[in-house]
């Protein structure tokens, strides 16, 4: 099983195949850092991207940018809940503005 430095499950739990370095996050709500599994199953932490994060919530654009750039793939469901994360936390729009 793949875990964070904090022992928490990270979300990608099945690498098989993969080659390259996938970026992920752990299965919790609030996220310090990410994480990156090495086709070795090796775990590391990385910082969140300079150009785009508020508090504990990466901002899910620059992942992708961070990703593409180092030659990393982002895994969907992690992606999907930083999206959820981001969209909840940052760019809440209240139902006021759907009337």
């Amino acid at each position: 099983m793949y875990v964070s430095d904090r022992g928490t499950p990270l979300v990608c739990q099945d690498t098989r195949g993969c080659k390259t370095p996938i970026l992920t996050v752990e299965n919790y709500i609030k996220w310090h850092c990410l994480y990156l599994i090495r086709s070795r199953g090796e775990v590391e932490a990385v910082d969140f991207p300079d150009d785009g994060y508020c508090d504990h919530v990466p901002y899910p654009a620059a992942v992708e940018r961070m990703a593409a750039k180092n030659g990393w793939v982002v895994d969907e469901q992690s992606l999907e809940m930083m999206i959820g994360r981001y969209m909840l936390e940052v760019k809440q729009v209240p139902l006021e503005a759907f009337e």
